[in-house]
């Protein structure tokens, strides 16, 4: 199965503040559902409460250290998971050919320390904002591979390097340092 990351953020990383995209760009939402669109979306328990619902045509799932509670209101509930290792391997038993990690700053950070992530999506806006949620770093173990600029945005992919790119990477790096 391949895991993409996909995110949008500011010059200096900022992804959130206060719970919530500090800017708005229509263009870059609709990017975003077009993307994701008929896969599964995995979140943390604050991205999914600050969304307030599931988005729909998307298997909606929850990552999350503690359980937590929805009000119903006829609304379609997620799943939810408490391990991340059961929820990627619930996915491959369902046969799931790709999903996408769609937020919190924790779960972005989770997948690229358990090395889990195969391509990231990266939606940058041009500006600065204030922020209490960021980005993690992610560069070194991947390289761009593609670019294409929108109305008030840029998306950039990026693919996991392999070994062998990684070591080649690694020592340009130590002859220059």
């Amino acid at each position: 199965m391949h895991i993409i990351v996909i995110a949008a953020m500011s010059e200096n990383r900022v992804l959130w503040n206060q719970g919530k995209i500090p800017w708005k760009i229509p263009e870059e939402q609709q990017f975003f559902k077009q993307e994701t669109l008929g896969y599964p979306i995995i979140m943390g328990r604050k991205t999914f409460e600050s969304i307030g619902r599931c988005l729909p045509w998307r298997r909606n799932i929850v990552l999350s250290r503690r359980p937590f509670f929805l009000e119903k209101n006829n609304q379609p509930a997620p799943e939810v998971f408490s391990d991340i290792h059961d929820l990627i391997a619930q996915l491959v038993a369902d046969g799931e050919e790709r999903c996408y990690i769609c937020g919190w700053s924790e779960i972005y950070a989770l997948f690229f320390e358990q090395n889990l992530v195969d391509t990231v999506i990266l939606s940058c806006v041009p500006w600065e904002y204030a922020g209490d949620a960021f980005f993690p770093l992610f560069e070194p173990s991947f390289h761009e591979t593609t670019q294409k600029q929108y109305p008030g945005f840029l998306v950039k992919w990026f693919n996991k390097n392999t070994d062998s790119e990684l070591q080649n990477r690694e020592s340009s790096y130590n002859t220059h340092t």
